[in-house]
């Protein structure tokens, strides 16, 4: 197991060391930092900040302290998925909005017990995507501004998997690892995945197996054509929107911040205009109500962490089981790709 955290988090110098700036009031930097956490200590390690002009010759380097940025963090994963004698997949999960430092250290935590130490759980490694939201509910149209860069600075993090893609493979000199890296963003980090699709564009092949939007506060009309999510399902094997039609965070989003309908709540905009591997997953009212948090309870917006039947459900998908094949899953006779959980 390892988990890295991306961040274009700004950064500042305690006792000598770097560390990203907790208090919350930054704004987005240009440029991302890397960083290793560590569950033992929850705490987490700054890597060198040098940036490779490629990728090639990463397996001669004689020392792994000689790996710097993301040629420590492509090169570490790569021998750890490839030596694994077992599916060993790669989970990106991009938060959402109210998040300061000390809050996506939690959320890592979350994360790993509810996913990475599931034995029955596929994904095996986490890169978080921690971006300064502000941590303040009064704050939310300050935050857009910093979703928006970091979709940008996201987009091009993704253009050096691409690099060390080439660079690593195209010589044969090393074979792929046949793992799986799955991507997943909550609530507001769908607006950092819109401004990410939206510069990365169409790739020559698929970057993820699976994409899960997870209670989607951003426009529900993005897969319409010429929007920024029209070519998402090309990055991908599948998507799945995972919505919940009584989510109250999304209701008070779209009141007070944002006009018009959101992703997460009722699912995009037309069914019938979606590629095939576009699935929409509805889990208004999954499982029993009682067995869930109390935010969960109030909100209905963090079924992926507060819904065991949701949480199954996504662990499934990870594995790659058919859509038609997951268990207790219902689909809706008007639409082959639309499913709920009763």
């Amino acid at each position: 197991m390892s988990i890295y955290i991306i961040s274009n988090r700004s950064i500042q110098r305690i006792n000598k060391k770097e560390r990203f700036d907790p208090n919350g009031k930054e704004k987005a930097s240009p440029t991302f930092r890397i960083a290793e956490y560590f569950p033992d200590r929850k705490d987490y390690e700054l890597f060198p900040d040098r940036t490779a002009s490629n990728y090639t010759g990463l397996a001669s380097k004689p020392k792994k302290d000689d790996l710097t940025g993301t040629g420590k963090l492509f090169f570490d994963l790569f021998k750890q998925l490839s030596s694994a004698n077992q599916r060993s997949d790669v989970l990106v999960f991009i938060h959402g909005f109210n998040y300061d430092l000390n809050s996506n250290l939690k959320h890592i935590e979350q994360l790993k017990k509810h996913y990475l130490d599931r034995s029955s759980c596929t994904v095996d490694h986490l890169v978080y995507v921690s971006w300064p939201s502000l941590g303040r509910l009064w704050k939310y149209t300050d935050d857009q501004p910093d979703a928006i860069d970091t979709g940008a600075i996201l987009g091009r993090a993704f253009r050096k998997v691409h690099q060390f893609y080439a660079d690593m493979f195209d010589s044969g000199d090393h074979e792929p690892c046949r793992q799986r890296i799955h991507l997943a963003a909550h609530s507001m980090g769908n607006q950092v995945l819109h401004h990410f699709a939206a510069q990365l564009g169409e790739t020559p092949y698929p970057l993820f197996s699976e994409v899960l939007l997870l209670n989607a506060d951003c426009d529900h009309d993005l897969f319409e054509h010429g929007r920024a999510f029209a070519h998402l399902h090309k990055l991908c094997e599948r998507v799945h929107v995972y919505i919940n039609q009584e989510d109250d965070a999304l209701l008070v989003s779209q009141g007070t911040k944002n006009k018009k309908q959101r992703m997460g709540r009722k699912g995009p905009t037309n069914l019938y205009d979606l590629a095939p591997n576009v699935l929409v997953m509805d889990t208004t009212g999954a499982g029993r109500r009682d067995d869930v948090a109390l935010r969960e309870r109030i909100g209905d917006h963090w079924g992926y962490l507060e819904r065991k039947t949701v949480r199954d459900d996504i662990i499934q998908v990870f594995a790659g089981v058919d859509e038609d094949d997951i268990p207790k899953r219902k689909v809706w006779e008007a639409h082959p790709q639309y499913f709920y959980l009763p």
